[in-house]
C-alpha cells in the first residue's frame, strides 16, 4: 500500500478518487447472509475520468462493456469495489453466457471472498428532467425506478448459465438527495423482488463529474484504449 493509496473502515483514498464508506463489515455480513442489504457510499473524483489510472481489469470494462453509453460508470463502479472491497473482475458483460438469450444482463460478474456477484450499474440522474422542466424525481419515481432494474437483475440470473452467488444492484447517484431517496425507496419495496440483493447507493461529488453527461459526451470523447493508460496492478 503505497502513501497515496490507502483502505481502511471509513473509507478509501486512492490516485483517482475518494470513498466514504462506513459500512465495510456491514457489507462483509451481507455477502455471507441469504438477505437483502442496503450500502450507502459518498464518492469524490480526484481527477477526471479521462485521466484516471484504471487497474487491467477496470480498463476491460471501459473498453468493451457491451457497445452501450456506460464506460465510465461501469468501469468505476468496479474499481470501487476493488479498491474498497478486494473485488476481482470475473467476467464482463459479452463474456456471460445466458439462455435462453435476449433477456436482460449484468454488467459484469466479480468475485469477493470467494463470493460471485453478478453486478448491474445504472445511474440516477436529474439533468435532463430539468432541462425539460419536469418535477424532480420524488420516491414514488425512485422506488418504480429500482423495482424496474431489479426485475432486470433476476430475470438475469433466472437466464444465466454460469448461477452467481449475489445480485448487487450499484447505482450512481447525481446527488446526496438521490442517494438518500433510493434508500428509502428501498425500503418500500416488497421483499421477494429484493430476493437476497445489495443496493450500493452512491452519491457523487460534481468536481470532475462526468458520468451524468448526456450520451453524446461517450461518442466524442476520446476513447483511452488499455494501451494508451498507465495500469495499476489487480
Amino acid at each position: 500500500m503505497t502513501k497515496k493509496q490507502s483502505r481502511c473502515i471509513n473509507g478509501y483514498l486512492g490516485q483517482n478518487f475518494i470513498v466514504k464508506l462506513c459500512c465495510y463489515f456491514k457489507f462483509l455480513r451481507a455477502l455471507e447472509e441469504d438477505a437483502v442489504s442496503i450500502l450507502t457510499l459518498e464518492f469524490n473524483y480526484l481527477r477526471p475520468y479521462k485521466r484516471e489510472q484504471l487497474s487491467t481489469s477496470g480498463d476491460r470494462l471501459a473498453d468493451k462493456n457491451g457497445g452501450g453509453n456506460s464506460h465510465e460508470s461501469e468501469a468505476l463502479s468496479f474499481e470501487l469495489l476493488r479498491c474498497c472491497f478486494g473485488a476481482k473482475l470475473l467476467n464482463i458483460e459479452m463474456e456471460i453466457q445466458y439462455f435462453p438469450r435476449g433477456g436482460t444482463k449484468v454488467d459484469y460478474t466479480c468475485s469477493i471472498n470467494g463470493i460471485t456477484l453478478g453486478v448491474s450499474v445504472t445511474r440516477l440522474v436529474e439533468k435532463e428532467r430539468r432541462a425539460k422542466n419536469i418535477d424532480p424525481f420524488n420516491i414514488r419515481d425512485v422506488k418504480k425506478f429500482l423495482e424496474k432494474k431489479l426485475k432486470g437483475l433476476q430475470n438475469a440470473l433466472k437466464n444465466v448459465m454460469k448461477k452467481w452467488d449475489k445480485p448487487v444492484l450499484f447505482v450512481w447517484a447525481e446527488s446526496p438527495r438521490l442517494a438518500k431517496l433510493a434508500e428509502d425507496a428501498w425500503e418500500n419495496i416488497d421483499e421477494c423482488l429484493k430476493a437476497n440483493t445489495i443496493l450500493f447507493s452512491v452519491s457523487v461529488g460534481e468536481e470532475y463529474c462526468s458520468m451524468f453527461h448526456n450520451p453524446n459526451y461517450f461518442k466524442n470523447k476520446v476513447t483511452m484504449t488499455t494501451s494508451s493508460r498507465k495500469r495499476m496492478n489487480d
